[in-house]
């Protein structure tokens, strides 16, 4: 295999491994992946992140806790603030809903445990309970306290920017606000049907619903016709229709402020794991910087390489194309300097139009669409992807990749999300010695490898520049090494080359240098030699959008 193959072809898997944006059960799921998969040996990949991620596979009966909450949560809540439609009740399902104090949960997995969640929307807080697991978030004060079955001490770390974001004030739970339907979720729900249903002399509405993503995403809600409230939801899994969670809810006058209240004991040790008032600034700032990305229409190609791709933005609309490169011989388009006008994007066509051009995936704000046939000249065969959410082109995760496409994904590199993570090291320099003017965020984590290993990522940030990240270290050492970029092979480097400012003050870069570690196959780690492709992006910022570039395709 040649050694750009190899990278590419690694570097498409990361990209489909860290595809998820962390949402609030993301992290519950995440934590108790880690809890339940012991060390062992692992498939030689590119990088530690890599390395971190084979191990940790999934174990049904511990897992359906989180994945069931992500369903059960995401489903009550974002089909409550679709639309607002006389026909199907929604304006008075939000409004039975909002004067709750709160709402609660209930299920029994299949080992018999038990999973509950706790919501308390005026006073932003919501808990929950998993086996023998504990969390507790805070949205007032922007803090978590987690406690698994296997901590002897009380967490507490700062709520991630997902986690800041998805709660959102009672006063925003009305029908004028549609996007409430991502509430506590990334994930949408692209199908809904409703029906009246008769139950033991009782009659109910059901609404048959379906998430972009996730295994439990097919669900059946049931609601009271009378108080307007859901009473139930049944979950599906849409690999084998015969695993199925229910849980069950009511509306208790009072619910728990505090972890303690959940029955953790109150004389456990406290970790304190917040960053410290600078640190959190600056992690707050790159994240604003990332949601202040403004619309654009741009071009990536990589050398080596002969494909590029075409990506236009619309809020939360977004299309990529592939384009092939033959007719260049190889090499990226001509770069062209921003430019919003009408000049900017007569060059943008002229350049896709000597490329070969092939439509690789469509996201209508909803869904998204992905085309399997991409060879040039044969007919696009479209399917609904099932790893790919309509949040993913801007997500914080990735390293810069999504399935099927390298290195579109700036904004994961350029202001990728660094919220300190549970089993993550934490550290910050507000004036590396290496460059005073930058500030450095240092994360660290043991790999699941025989070996014991720790990887390492060191991100240097340009506060001047809108929290823009300049170079990434990703590098692996061994356990009783001191962490040293420069000591080891295992070591990825990324950096953003011709940082440019918008004319709205949002910064990019035009290239972006990758050197990554080439490791034979083998469970040693040797390293053959490092591989070199610079991603180059002519970004058009604000351009106008002909409505159908995101219809939905049809085969």
């Amino acid at each position: 295999m040649k050694p750009t193959n190899l990278i590419e072809d690694r570097l498409n898997d990361l990209g489909k491994q860290l595809r998820s944006r962390p949402t609030l059960i993301d992290n519950v799921k995440h934590q108790l992946e880690k809890e339940c998969s012991p060390i062992r040996q692992v498939p030689v990949q590119l990088t530690h992140r890599e390395l971190r991620a084979s191990g940790h596979r999934r174990q049904y009966l511990r897992l359906a806790f989180a994945s069931s909450l992500v369903a059960a949560v995401t489903l009550l809540l974002a089909t409550l603030f679709l639309t607002s439609s006389a026909s199907i009740g929604w304006a008075q399902v939000v409004e039975a809903v909002r004067q709750q104090k709160w709402l609660h949960g209930e299920t029994t997995f299949q080992d018999g445990k038990r999973g509950q969640m706790w919501l308390s929307l005026s006073e932003n807080l919501w808990a929950y309970e998993l086996g023998d697991s504990r969390y507790f978030y805070d949205g007032k004060r922007g803090t978590k306290f987690q406690l698994s079955d296997r901590q002897d001490a009380l967490l507490v770390l700062a709520l991630s920017e997902d986690e800041q974001s998805h709660p959102l004030p009672v006063a925003s739970l009305t029908e004028e606000a549609p996007t409430i339907s991502r509430l506590f979720s990334t994930e949408k729900v692209v199908h809904q049907q409703q029906r009246t249903v008769e139950d033991k002399g009782r009659q109910w509405i059901e609404f048959a619903l379906e998430l972009s993503r996730g295994e439990f995403s097919l669900a059946t809600l049931r609601v009271d016709p009378e108080t307007r409230l859901p009473v139930r939801v049944t979950l599906t899994s849409i690999n084998d229709s015969t695993k199925s969670i229910v849980w069950n809810f009511d509306y208790p006058p009072s619910g728990p402020n505090d972890i303690f209240e959940m029955g953790v004991n109150r004389d456990l040790p406290l970790v304190d794991l917040r960053p410290d008032a600078t640190a959190q600034r600056v992690i707050d700032g790159v994240a604003a910087s990332r949601r202040r990305i403004e619309d654009f229409q741009m071009l990536v190609s990589t050398t080596p390489g002969f494909v590029g791709y075409a990506v236009w933005r619309n809020g939360e609309r977004w299309r990529v194309d592939l384009c092939y490169l033959m007719r260049l011989g190889g090499k990226p388009w001509p770069t062209t300097p921003l430019d919003e006008n009408e000049n900017g994007r007569k060059w943008f066509d002229e350049q896709i139009g000597i490329t070969e051009r092939v439509p690789l995936t469509i996201c209508d704000g909803r869904s998204v669409w992905h085309n399997k046939s991409t060879q040039p000249g044969t007919q696009a065969v479209w399917e609904q992807s099932s790893h790919i959410a309509p949040t993913d082109l801007m997500s914080g995760e990735g390293l810069g990749n999504m399935a099927g496409a390298v290195g579109i994904k700036f904004p994961s590199l350029l202001y990728p999300d660094l919220s300190r993570k549970p089993g993550w090291d934490f550290s910050f320099e507000a004036a590396p010695a290496s460059n005073p003017d930058l500030v450095l965020i240092k994360r660290s984590s043991r790999l699941a490898t025989t070996k014991p290993l720790v990887g390492h990522e060191w991100y240097y940030i340009d506060p001047a520049r809108g929290y823009a990240v300049v170079k990434a270290e990703l590098f692996t050492v061994s356990a009783d090494q001191p962490a040293d970029p420069d000591s080891t092979k295992l070591r990825q480097t990324i950096v953003m080359g011709d940082l440019q400012e918008t004319p709205n003050g949002n910064w990019y870069a035009k290239s972006i240098d990758i050197s990554a570690p080439i490791v034979a196959p083998g469970q040693d780690l040797t390293v053959s030699g490092h591989h070199q492709t610079v991603t180059h992006y002519d970004l058009i910022p604000n351009p106008g959008f002909a409505e159908d570039l995101f219809a939905l395709p049809q085969n």
